[in-house]
């Protein structure tokens, strides 16, 4: 929960990566895909254009995962428990990719992020 001040749990948000057209020192761009309601590996395998893009920009390419989809399970099989899936709205997954993108930001240091997604 990031709106909550309480001390909260965590959990592992998937996401992909692939360095392929990145240039370190060269480029200083992330393109990064928020994860639609699916596997992030579906939405990976059909988005040609974010790859095409990458090779002319040099960018650093990821796509994270959204929670409660693929493997993205805040509370594993009890995550649409009762109590539990209420958690499950835009705001939490627009902070999730936030937090993602600042870890990412502080092991690769670009400067820009494009975001691409639906």
């Amino acid at each position: 929960d990031h709106f909550n001040a309480a001390p909260v749990d965590t959990f592992q948000q998937r996401y992909l990566l692939t360095e392929k057209y990145w240039t370190q020192g060269v480029s200083h761009a992330l393109f990064f895909y928020t994860g639609n309601e699916g596997p992030i590996d579906q939405f990976w395998d059909n988005s040609g254009f974010v790859f095409e893009a990458a090779t002319h920009f040099k960018a650093l390419v990821v796509f994270g995962e959204h929670r409660y989809y693929g493997q993205s399970l805040p509370f594993g099989n009890q995550s649409f428990d009762a109590g539990k899936v209420h958690y499950l709205t835009m705001d939490q997954a627009i902070a999730d990719y936030a937090v993602l993108i600042q870890f990412l930001q502080s092991k690769y240091k670009f400067t820009r992020t494009v975001v691409f997604g639906g």
